[in-house]
């Protein structure tokens, strides 16, 4: 797997022009001036199906499913997400086969990876500002935004008809999220690291902090 996400992180940084089956060559990833067309652009955000050898770019408003299972010859096998606004974060559940987007003022979309070439939308929420990360723990999905200090918990039982939970304010830019246990940690700016505890989501709370003396942007568990 190693190879495979040194290989993700080369397309990470570029743009994505193949959108059939043949091969992506290495050079591609050099074409930072060559249009792709919408709904993709630039390369932001990454996730991975480690046991089938996937990879999902999210590009622009739209995220590539990319087979991996040669490093050398990454290949597009579905351009068929196509996100009703900026896809900003993915999370990927595999045991569910589920992608979860991150789509700015279209709020959140679950796509179904069941078939990697043939995904489908199952649904989409919004909300009164751009979403800007997801992260998923069991059936909790956690969301923050562009603006606002807003921390939200989504109930993902059903995929298919998504519904808010709870939230808290946070005295804080949010930027990417993880998730490990009852724990939600969030990247929040000058405010550092944040931590909220979803034991019960429901009701979510701040429960600690560290503060940074730069810019906290992302955060990994």
């Amino acid at each position: 797997m190693n190879v495979i996400l040194l290989q993700a992180i080369i397309l990470y940084q570029s743009f994505l022009p193949n959108t059939g089956t043949e091969p992506l060559a290495l050079s591609d990833s050099l074409m930072m001036t060559r249009g792709t067309g919408w709904p993709f652009s630039y390369a932001c955000q990454l996730e991975y199906d480690s046991p089938r050898d996937l990879v999902f770019c999210a590009c622009g408003g739209g995220v590539y499913v990319l087979d991996c299972a040669v490093p050398e010859n990454p290949v597009v096998i579905s351009s068929g997400i196509r996100c009703r606004g900026f896809a900003g974060d993915l999370h990927y559940s595999p045991e569910s086969s589920l992608l979860f987007v991150a789509a700015g003022l279209a709020g959140l979309e679950v796509w179904d990876i069941q078939d990697p070439a043939n995904p489908q939308c199952l649904s989409r929420l919004q909300f009164s500002q751009a979403i800007r990360s997801v992260c998923v723990g069991g059936n909790t999905a956690c969301v923050t935004f562009n603006y606002g200090d807003n921390f939200i918990t989504v109930d993902i039982t059903d995929p298919e008809n998504p519904e808010l939970m709870g939230s808290c304010d946070l005295n804080a830019f949010p930027g990417k999220l993880d998730i490990r246990d009852d724990y939600a940690f969030l990247a929040a700016s000058t405010m550092g690291l944040r931590v909220i505890d979803i034991s019960d989501p429901a009701v979510p709370e701040e429960v600690a902090g560290y503060s940074v003396s730069d810019f906290a942007r992302d955060v990994v568990i």
